[in-house]
């Protein structure tokens, strides 16, 4: 968490940086601090691939279903 900050001092709107930032709280499961960087990562950068990836996955462990599946709709056919 660190070295995120660190990054995230130096670059705020570095949609890569912010999806990294999102899947890693997602991995630890705190999901309203992964949906809040991942959906930063999206208004930076709206076509951002892994960070609709990783917000699907973020909604479907919060069991909004429909949400998920219109991310992954995004991501792949």
């Amino acid at each position: 968490d660190l070295h995120y900050q660190q990054a995230l001092a130096a670059n705020r709107r570095d949609p890569d940086l912010l999806s990294d930032v999102g899947y890693s709280h997602l991995l630890r499961g705190n999901l309203t601090e992964s949906e809040r960087y991942l959906k930063e990562a999206l208004e930076v950068n709206q076509y951002h691939r892994m960070a609709m990836a990783h917000l699907g996955q973020v909604y479907a462990k919060q069991g909004k279903y429909d949400a998920a599946l219109a991310m992954f709709r995004q991501v792949a056919t």
